[in-house]
């Protein structure tokens, strides 16, 4: 993440996604905060025009005034981010540069994520994997999977923003690809949201409850066409939930499944309408 990308079209949704998952989870927030850059990226930022209002303000209307404000006084900063999301969460904004001690600078950000339910990360350019051919450790816009794993063990789940590449076979086969390879590497539930708008990024939840799956999914219906939920495995079980979670499944689940057990005939027949229980 770098201070000029603030306020660009991927940061509207990628913070509108915090703020949703934030609502009933403490996150922590790893930006993976780099020097800037001397291209042209970060300028989408035609969405925040009055022109344009009616097509995007509706989906979150106080973040996008707040992102309008920010880059009309020309604030475009990455604590400025901070100040309007939810004070409940944790940052980690320590620079990650090439003199940096990657190994002391990541221990510092898992010191920031205890006792956080979600971590997001977010690199430049997303996760590094064998099939990019890319040196994981040479690069410090993007996140190892390494790190990924030790976050998934320390918080439980972890958001990851990717943002698509080149490789061969397209961006469906990517997601697809480096998702599985995320389940297999964490051995954890994954789902992805992609996002279309202008350069095609991904967010890739490794999850262990239900509740954050469905969350995505809720999210992504809500922004749709700009957004679209893609599950990579199996969503987790709702029988993990505890029994007060607001999207506790347990006791539909429970009952469908003894209704197939029962007509598979895994249970004795429990009525017999043809016996009479009445006679001695």
């Amino acid at each position: 993440m770098q201070d000029r990308y603030v306020g660009d079209i991927g940061d509207y949704i990628k913070l509108a996604l915090l703020r949703r998952l934030g609502e009933r989870r403490a996150v922590g927030v790893a930006w993976y905060r780099t020097p800037d850059s001397n291209n042209n990226d970060g300028r989408h930022i035609d969405y925040l025009n009055e022109d344009r209002e009616s097509e995007w303000r509706h989906f979150d209307p106080e973040l996008y005034d707040n992102l309008r404000q920010l880059v009309r006084e020309n604030l475009r900063k990455i604590r400025e981010l901070e100040g309007i999301l939810s004070r409940s969460m944790a940052f980690h904004t320590e620079l990650l540069d090439r003199k940096t001690d990657r190994s002391a600078w990541f221990e510092n950000l898992l010191s920031t994520m205890v006792d956080r339910d979600l971590a997001f990360l977010d690199p430049d350019n997303g996760i590094s994997w064998p099939s990019l051919g890319v040196d994981p450790s040479a690069s410090i816009k993007s996140v190892k999977i390494d790190e990924i794993q030790a976050l998934a063990k320390n918080s439980g789940e972890v958001l990851i923003y990717h943002h698509q590449t080149r490789r061969p076979g397209g961006h469906e086969l990517e997601v697809i690809d480096l998702g599985k390879y995320l389940a297999d590497k964490t051995g954890m539930h994954v789902c992805a949201l992609r996002a279309k708008s202008w350069s095609p990024r991904v967010f890739f939840l490794v999850a262990r409850w239900l509740d954050t799956w469905r969350a995505c999914e809720k999210f992504a219906a809500q922004w749709d066409p700009h957004v679209r939920f893609i599950p990579i495995t199996d969503p987790p079980l709702g029988l993990d939930l505890p029994p007060e979670s607001p999207y506790s499944e347990r006791a539909d689940r429970t009952a469908q499944d003894f209704s197939r057990r029962l007509a598979a005939g895994e249970f004795p027949k429990l009525f017999d309408p043809n016996k009479d229980y009445q006679k001695k």
